[in-house]
């Protein structure tokens, strides 16, 4: 739809599978400079698609480092791969691996406000929010605040406890297979991967910008997503059991 001259025709799409907006657009005249911008516009359409839905957010990111190729049987050798002759520039692939890599970025712990929890120094109780680092040092957890009414961009105040260094832990944005959410310093169960990994702490690999999983000292891929079915290892595979905080016994 994008390349259409006529931004009135770029409604015809609405509804269209990808075959048939492929020869939709075949028929139609395109903007004269479509070859020099179909690559950007391409990645900023996909890239909008996978971060603002959560959920196919995740699946991107469940590839890991997967090598992404949009394979095809109708010779689109520009934006994929022909399978008939294993050959293509592969640009949907590249893009979505792109993709991918910005998402992880935006996602890394860093010291900057991101979702996590810590122990109040106050009540000695697991508060959750956002993990801010103070002018002062201290480390807070933001639990709630209050937005501008006139501007919804300016918070008036935040309401932030302070936590215990040590017990801070991350949100990996991952849930176990009972819904409950996977944050580093849990302590996990995931039984198709093995006695070796039944009480496995989920860490951060900074070596590998990556969530992973310490069993036995051992720092391993906390997901595989290739390889046959039984191989294939994902975040509802796994059994929160405990944390290392609370429940240091339940380590391997």
């Amino acid at each position: 739809a994008q390349k259409c001259r006529d931004v009135d025709l770029r409604y015809k799409f609405c509804g269209l599978g990808p075959i048939d907006a492929e020869q939709l657009s075949q028929k139609l005249p395109s903007i004269p400079i479509w070859d020099d911008i179909k690559v950007g516009v391409m990645k900023s359409v996909v890239g909008n698609k996978f971060r603002q839905n959560y959920d196919l957010g995740k699946k991107l990111i469940y590839t890991g480092s997967a090598h992404l190729v949009f394979e095809n049987s109708y010779g689109d050798d520009f934006w994929g791969v022909d399978r008939e002759t294993g050959k293509g520039e592969n640009w949907l692939g590249r893009c979505l691996m792109e993709i991918r890599k910005e998402i992880r970025e935006r996602e890394k712990p860093l010291n900057q406000t991101i979702r996590g929890r810590g122990i109040s120094v106050e009540s000695g109780e697991m508060v959750y929010g956002s993990v801010i680092q103070m002018d002062d040092g201290i480390v807070r957890v933001a639990t709630s605040c209050l937005i501008n009414r006139d501007d919804p961009d300016i918070l008036d105040m935040v309401i932030a406890r302070e936590v215990l260094p040590q017990t801070i832990s991350f949100y990996t944005g991952y849930e176990d297979k009972n819904g409950a959410e996977i944050y580093t310093k849990d302590v996990v169960d995931c039984p198709k991967r093995g006695a070796m990994f039944r009480g496995s702490e989920v860490v951060w690999d900074a070596e590998k910008s990556g969530f992973a999983l310490s069993a036995h000292g051992i720092i391993f891929p906390l997901f595989y997503t290739e390889g046959k079915q039984k191989d294939i290892v994902l975040a509802e595979d796994y059994e929160v059991i405990g944390n290392t905080i609370f429940n240091p016994e339940l380590t391997n």
